[in-house]
């Protein structure tokens, strides 16, 4: 689903976009290996695209187990905290967001 919306004319992935992925992932499928499979993938490809936002954040805490969160994301508290590769296309806010449209 996420590789049809890269390559559709809708336009890029943002944190909200990723956020919502993995809150649809958390609530349609059972905790199993594929589920911690996709969150895997789709974590690193947020991380690899710059919008780990605080949503993605609060979505992976609310669904990844405790090894998978701190292998995935470490110790952070705060997204303001991550690797800024990481974070460097977030626009957090929807004021901030309407200007960048």
């Amino acid at each position: 689903m996420m590789k049809e919306l890269d390559q559709s004319s809708y336009g890029k992935a943002d944190h909200i976009t990723y956020g919502t992925f993995l809150k649809v992932c958390e609530n349609e499928m059972r905790q199993s290996e594929e589920r911690s499979q996709l969150v895997d993938i789709i974590f690193r490809k947020c991380a690899r695209d710059g919008q780990v936002g605080q949503f993605v954040l609060d979505q992976m805490r609310a669904m990844a187990t405790r090894s998978e969160l701190e292998e995935l994301v470490g110790v952070h508290q705060s997204w303001k905290d991550l690797p800024e590769e990481w974070t460097c296309n977030v626009i957090e806010g929807k004021k901030q967001r309407r200007q960048f449209v």
